[in-house]
């Protein structure tokens, strides 16, 4: 898949259709039971879920996060030597693990969490 246009200015109509093409492909692939995927933005590096345009602002805005031009989180399959190539490439690795520790313990609006409640709970009465 042709990545160049990561490499062009924000504010050029070559990165934002680029960007589109990016979220319908991540949005296709690997969406939450909340609509949200891991954001690659500068700030989030795949770490914090974002809903489309959440993301779409932050990519626009922000830019992408360093090196990610495999876009591994996002449902883009591997050839090994590709893999090898970017083990190191920063907020890939445990994006799995983020994403169970915000399945169970993130609140989000109109969806309370009673396992957090029950976190905070048990961690004041330790103290």
């Amino acid at each position: 898949m042709d990545k160049e246009w990561m490499c062009h200015s924000r504010e050029s109509e070559t990165y934002v259709v680029g960007v589109d093409m990016f979220l319908n492909f991540a949005f296709r692939n690997v969406v939450t039971r909340w609509g949200e995927i891991l954001c690659p933005c500068r700030d989030c590096v795949n770490g914090m879920y974002q809903s489309h345009i959440a993301c779409r602002d932050h990519l626009i805005i922000r830019g992408f996060m360093p090196n990610y031009k495999v876009w591994r989180v996002h449902g883009e399959a591997l050839a090994s030597s590709v893999q090898n190539e970017n083990d190191n490439e920063p907020g890939v690795a445990g994006a799995g693990m983020h994403g169970m520790v915000n399945d169970i313990f993130v609140s989000r609006p109109g969806d309370p969490s009673v396992q957090v409640a029950n976190f905070y709970k048990y961690m004041n009465d330790a103290e």
